[in-house]
């Protein structure tokens, strides 16, 4: 989230029950109280796959025991993945910190 979309978001929840973090999800450890939602949009593919059983069990570490993982991240076998993901793929290839997409079961698995 860019800080600016961060600080307009913060604001509107400002008189809600919901606090949102804007931080490095890797470095994020100092919260007083397990969270009830973590959220991670398009974050998986900063991670090799080897790397991605990591990043779930963070978040498991800081999510309360009823807590929900949302995960956001385009999947080669969703309904209209394969294209999307073949586009993306290409872009991704490009970048050397981005790791291609992978298919729901992997990351259930990784859930689990």
């Amino acid at each position: 989230m860019h800080g600016e979309l961060y600080e307009t978001a913060r604001q509107r929840c400002k008189d809600t029950p919901i606090t949102l973090h804007h931080e490095d999800f890797g470095q994020y450890v100092h919260m007083k109280a397990r969270q009830d939602m973590v959220m991670m949009n398009n974050l998986l593919y900063y991670f090799s796959p080897g790397k991605r059983q990591d990043v779930f069990d963070h978040a498991a570490r800081i999510l309360a025991k009823k807590g929900t993982l949302l995960i956001m991240s385009p999947l080669h076998d969703s309904k209209h993945g394969k294209a999307f993901s073949t586009a993306f793929n290409s872009f991704m290839s490009a970048h050397e910190t981005c790791i291609h997409f992978q298919v729901k079961r992997k990351y259930v698995i990784l859930a689990e």
